[in-house]
């Protein structure tokens, strides 16, 4: 069967359409690109924050922790016979205080225990914030409980009571 002249242009018209089509769908539109750095600028706005807020509540855990073996050796002395009056940093077997000359941490600032009282403040880059755990005697020894008006962790975030 022989090919028509005609047959050949439309062969070509219709291969010339289909490569430029081709063409015009390659690629995203300016509009396209635009909305999707608007969502991923959305996204950021809010995601960086939060992750800011939460890696300093994990390492504001340092400092809680910090607090274990005061509370450890606190209640050893009590159940020794020590009065909560005469348990103090230093004293009956507790630890000496810690100062911010004597840490090497970029959280804990300073800890106490002044009659049983057992004070935190983290550095400055915390806000200089406040984690002060209560004793209260019971028949089998000491239990701790957070001072919600003296810990001033509390309302910035950083901890929780436990």
């Amino acid at each position: 069967m022989p090919i028509h002249h005609s047959n050949l242009n439309t062969f070509a018209l219709d291969v010339t359409v289909k490569n430029q089509n081709k063409k015009n769908n390659l690629g995203f539109t300016l509009i396209e690109l635009m909305i999707v750095i608007a969502i991923v600028g959305i996204l950021a706005s809010v995601a960086i924050p939060e992750y800011v807020k939460y890696t300093k509540r994990a390492k504001y855990s340092e400092l809680i922790l910090s607090t274990g073996k005061f509370k450890t050796t606190a209640e050893v002395a009590y159940n020794m016979g020590i009065t909560l009056s005469e348990i103090n940093s230093g004293e009956s077997g507790v630890p000496p205080a810690i100062t911010a000359s004597t840490t090497h941490s970029e959280v804990l600032d300073s800890l106490t225990v002044t009659e049983g009282v057992i004070k935190a403040t983290a550095s400055s880059n915390y806000d200089s914030s406040v984690y002060q755990l209560e004793p209260t005697e019971t028949a089998q020894g000491l239990t701790w409980s957070l001072n919600q008006s003296a810990s001033t962790c509390l309302s910035l975030g950083y901890c929780s009571p436990p």
